[in-house]
């Protein structure tokens, strides 16, 4: 995927489609959870705002999905040894294919 900034106008461009600074970010965002839920078999269809030929005012319409696939903020808590490892391996090589951040708190 090849981006082009122009700044004189402050806009992204991917292909022919121009977004402004925060419908770059909401594309970008919306690219990763469409690349997670394929995982699943599950698509989510998330067009841009405007393009050349089209103006902002024409799309109205909201898109979204309640169903997440996936379990999200997940604190796991107990003794050594119970198997509390494991499980987090095995959740995040089926939904996030690796691609995910572990955090461990102690006190």
């Amino acid at each position: 995927m090849k981006i082009k900034y122009i700044e004189n106008d402050d806009l992204y461009v991917i292909g022919e489609t121009k977004y402004t600074k925060e419908e770059f970010i909401a594309y970008i965002q919306a690219d990763m959870l469409r690349s997670v839920l394929k995982k699943g078999n599950k698509y989510v269809e998330i067009q841009p705002l405007y393009n050349d030929n089209e103006s902002i005012e024409s799309h109205n319409e909201i898109i979204e999905n309640q169903e997440i696939p996936f379990p999200r903020n997940l604190i796991f808590f107990g003794a050594p040894g119970t198997g509390k490892s494991y499980k987090l391996n095995q959740n995040a090589q089926l939904y996030f294919n690796n691609n995910y951040e572990r955090v461990t708190f102690r006190s």
